[in-house]
């Protein structure tokens, strides 16, 4: 396995996809805008209160313009934006990230949002274990870290759900997507505490 300098991330080997018990995550593909569209627009009750792109992603054009512009920045390894499937049916379900905070230290970051007929059966934590695994053992990460409102439950009870550290509450540390004051939940995991959790030998 090639290893990255912190100004060469482009040299890491990446695998085509990360394939769990019930979900594979792979890069977006030409075409992809198709079913990206159909699951955020089943989903904007659910993604507007949180995501702030949602109404930039209404079309199948614009979600098509998402997807290759993900793809290209797989390609160079500026982030890790993949797409969440079923393994079993192939139904697309949702995105994850996983993306750069600081190359010098490896410390990275993770995003997330699942479809709307998704919630609650164990996509997302599975896909963030995937992404750990990458971020931990081929991109030799230090630290991992997910933020979200404090308000979003659904979102924080993943990392806390997998042992993440709850690290800080930042006090109106942002604005909603209807500009109200938020506070941010910081949960974090660092490369010993990632070696100690059970789930990080599977």
């Amino acid at each position: 396995m090639t290893q990255a300098s912190d100004t060469h991330p482009i040299l890491y080997e990446l695998p085509h996809e990360l394939r769990g018990i019930r979900v594979c995550l792979r890069p977006y593909a030409v075409g992809d805008g198709v079913v990206v569209q159909e699951a955020i627009e089943e989903s904007l009750d659910h993604l507007r209160p949180w995501m702030a792109w949602t109404d930039s992603r209404r079309t199948v054009h614009e979600c098509e313009t998402y997807v290759r512009q993900a793809l290209a920045r797989w390609l160079t390894q500026e982030d890790v934006t993949v797409g969440m499937w079923d393994c079993s049916t192939n139904r697309y379900v949702g995105g994850i990230w996983l993306y750069p905070l600081d190359w010098r230290v490896p410390a990275l970051g993770i995003g997330y949002w699942v479809r709307a007929s998704a919630q609650g059966q164990g996509y997302v934590t599975e896909a963030v274990t995937l992404l750990c695994k990458l971020a931990f053992i081929t991109f030799t990460a230090q630290r991992v870290s997910i933020q979200c409102e404090a308000a979003n439950t659904r979102s924080a009870n993943i990392p806390r759900r997998l042992g993440f550290v709850h690290e800080a509450t930042l006090r109106n540390h942002s604005r909603n997507t209807v500009g109200e004051l938020t506070d941010t939940l910081v949960f974090a995991l660092t490369r010993d505490d990632y070696y100690r959790l059970q789930w990080s030998q599977t």
